[in-house]
């Protein structure tokens, strides 16, 4: 927070505008798609033993639900059980490939679990949200290519996430 506000207090002297952009992914640990996961360990070299334990841990996941005699199982093909030890880690598998991305010098992102923040800074207006535009659009692309859905409720309905079809 220290450094966010530094980098803000540094632009408002340089006459710089800053913006930030925040956003929450829907239900994330629920929805981390398993072969994402896996083919992401795999392209970073990740041992094949590892994940082997790994797809071992996630496959023939069932919910069972009991009441009387009725009894419904279904079976689970993405997500990992939250509060696991091993659920942050396949988080950040995921999260790790838009972090790692190359952004424009002036544009930052930085994770918080689940919440991602952009900072953005620019000379100008008209360059600012033609920045945030391109980050924004950017972020898209890796939540729609990883079957994530971004949080409706902490993101205005009437924003750019509307013009997407997930």
């Amino acid at each position: 927070m220290n450094n966010l506000m530094n980098l803000i207090s540094k632009n408002k002297s340089e006459a710089k505008y800053t913006t930030l952009i925040s956003i929450d992914i829907k239900g994330a640990f629920n929805s981390l798609w398993w072969p994402s996961i896996v083919q992401t360990l795999s392209a970073d070299g990740c041992p094949i033993e590892l994940i082997n334990s790994i797809t071992d841990y996630l496959d023939n996941r069932n919910i069972e639900f009991n009441y009387g005699s009725l009894s419904i199982k279904h079976k689970i093909q993405k997500g990992c059980p939250q509060g696991s030890c091993l659920g942050p880690f396949l988080w950040s598998v995921i999260a790790n490939k838009i972090l790692n991305q190359a952004w424009d010098p002036a544009t930052k992102l930085q994770a918080f679990a689940d919440d991602f923040i952009f900072t953005i800074t620019s000379d100008n207006r008209k360059d600012l949200e033609l920045k945030a535009h391109q980050a924004l659009h950017k972020f898209m692309d890796w939540a729609f290519n990883e079957k994530l859905q971004i949080s409706e409720k902490k993101n205005p309905s009437n924003s750019i996430w509307q013009k997407r079809q997930y």
